[in-house]
Parts: C-alpha cells; sequence; structure tokens
C-alpha cells in the first residue's frame, strides 16, 4: 500500500505494523487501537487506511470505535480487510476496498487525486497478452500454482480467486506461502532467499496441468539484491509459442528501492513473465483466463 502510494505521488506519515495476530478476538486489536488513537492526535493526517486480514467481531467493533474521532474530523478512513464483504461495514462510515492496490487508489481518490490516470498504460495489453498464451494450451492445463513470499498477497489472491469460483479445495489450484512459518524454519525469509519459491515454481513448470503460475517479487531494504536472479531463468526456458505455462508476476515496490522496481519489470518481461501492475490484477488476470478456459472447454 505504501509502494502504491508512493507511485500515484503521494506520501506516508506513518506506516505502523501491528501483527498480523492483533485483529483476532483474542487480542482484541490493541496495537491497531493504540496506533488510531495516536493518528487522530496528528493534525497532518489527511486520510488513514486500515489493512489486515478480517478482523474478529469484537476486534472490529473495537477497531470502528477508534476511528470516530477522525471520521468526526472528517479524515477519510479505507479499509483493506482481505478477504472481508463490503456489507460488513456498511453504517460505520469506513470506506471499504477491494484490493490492497485499490485501498491506495480509493485513499487518494479522496483527497482529489485522480489515481486512474497515474496508472500505467498497457494494463489491456497484459491481460490480452495472457489470454493470447492461454488460448494457445492445450485443455489439460486447468490449473494455477500460485508461489508467494507475502502472505497478506496470497490472502488477497485466494480471496480475488474464490470470488471468481476457483478454490484450492477443487480441482488442484495451490497458493503457498513461503515466508509462513512452515518455510522459514531453519532458512531465510523468501524476500532474502527465493530458492525456496523459485523450486515450487520449477516444478509447476514441468506439471502438464499448470496453465498459470502466480508469483510476487517484493522489493525493499533486507530484500535480496537480487530478487529475479533465480527466477527469470526458469520463466525465460518456458517457450511462448509452444503449449507452455504462463507466469502472471507482480513487483512489489518502488523505482526508490535498492532493486529498482522498473528494473527488476523489465527483467521479467524480457524473461516472458507477464507483469500485472498489482497483486490484485494478476489475480483477476487468472480468474478471467480460467473463465475462458472453462467456456472453451
Amino acid at each position: 500500500v505504501t509502494s502504491r502510494l508512493h507511485r500515484l505521488g503521494l506520501g506516508v506519515s506513518h506506516a505502523i505494523g501491528c501483527g498480523g495476530r492483533d485483529v483476532t478476538d483474542a487480542v482484541g486489536a490493541r496495537t491497531m487501537v493504540a496506533a488510531l488513537s495516536l493518528i487522530a492526535t496528528d493534525d497532518e493526517t489527511s486520510a488513514v487506511i486500515l489493512v489486515s486480514k478480517p478482523p474478529g467481531a469484537t476486534a472490529m467493533a473495537r477497531v470502528v470505535e477508534a476511528c470516530a474521532p477522525l471520521l468526526g474530523r472528517g479524515i477519510p478512513v479505507v479499509a483493506a480487510f482481505v478477504g472481508l464483504a463490503g456489507h460488513a461495514l456498511d453504517g460505520t462510515g469506513l470506506h471499504v476496498a477491494g484490493s490492497l492496490a485499490g485501498s491506495a487508489d480509493l485513499a487518494a481518490r479522496l483527497l482529489g487525486y485522480r489515481p486512474d490516470e497515474s496508472r500505467p498504460s498497457g494494463e489491456h495489453a497484459v491481460a490480452a497478452s495472457a489470454t493470447e498464451r492461454v488460448l494457445r494450451q492445450s485443455p489439460d492445463r486447468r490449473l494455477i500454482h500460485g508461489a508467494f513470499c507475502g502472505g497478506t498477497f496470497v490472502g488477497e489472491a485466494r480471496s480475488l480467486l474464490a470470488a471468481a469460483g476457483i478454490g484450492e479445495s477443487v480441482g488442484g489450484h495451490t497458493l503457498i506461502d513461503f515466508g509462513d512459518d512452515e518455510y522459514t524454519v531453519g532458512r531465510p525469509h523468501p524476500m532474502i532467499d527465493p530458492s525456496a519459491r523459485d523450486a515450487r515454481i520449477r516444478w509447476a513448470v514441468t506439471q502438464p496441468s499448470t496453465s498459470i503460475i502466480l508469483v510476487d517479487v517484493v522489493l525493499g531494504h533486507g530484500s535480496t539484491m537480487h530478487p529475479v536472479e533465480g527466477l527469470a531463468p526458469i520463466v525465460a526456458a518456458i517457450d511462448p509459442s509452444a503449449d507452455g505455462p504462463i507466469v502472471v508476476a507482480h513487483v512489489c515496490g518502488t523505482d526508490d528501492d535498492p532493486q529498482c522496481r522498473s528494473d527488476v519489470v523489465e527483467q521479467l518481461r524480457e524473461a516472458g513473465a507477464v507483469v500485472a501492475d498489482s497483486n490484485a490484477d494478476a489475480a483477476r488476470i487468472a480468474a478471467a483466463c480460467m473463465a475462458m478456459e472453462r467456456s472453451r472447454g
């Protein structure tokens, strides 16, 4: 979200991490409520974006209550509660975003900016490229495999695909967060060492049932300086003119990051990946391709 705001030309005064368990009812959103209380005293705050998994009922009530002072001052609050139905916040005064990137876009619009005009051109061409390549695939290629570094990105992709009728429990689709505890025991996080993620992508490429491989690349201080060093050769080995899977990627970061987002995007595109503008866009492209496959079959 902060990277998206930066790319839209906006700044971020506070970015407060509350922890993934904070919004459970067992914890009661203590950190998020404390953060909102702090921000409510900041006269320079123009808008607030809340990002989390769907809060528990008790935690949600506390968060909504903590937003009241901000809303009372006319400060818009955007909620990006990944996977939460929009109607769950009806009557609260909070603005609901359908995706992480969408929350930044919505906040910008509420502040009078026009983010839609700032978004990169050619998004339709990106989707068309993916569609064209999927149409060349054999009918046996019907599965989506996702290999992610960011857990919230996995949750968002899972939610958007489920909304399109694509669930992991049906048909063999898989979405894996390689930053989860299960995959980081005794080894670095995949943002630092993406080799485990790359191995999964290499496996998915060899499966005759794989249609689309979703992948995120997360930049920033602390991440590897060569985030696609192992990924790009795997993608480049896929013959785009043959019956092979396609890799749909998104790069989270900015050109001010040490790795430079535009350079990484170019490396992926040169290798043959379809690079979407956001994680949500990547998931939607995959869902649209699967819908096209179902209608064709």
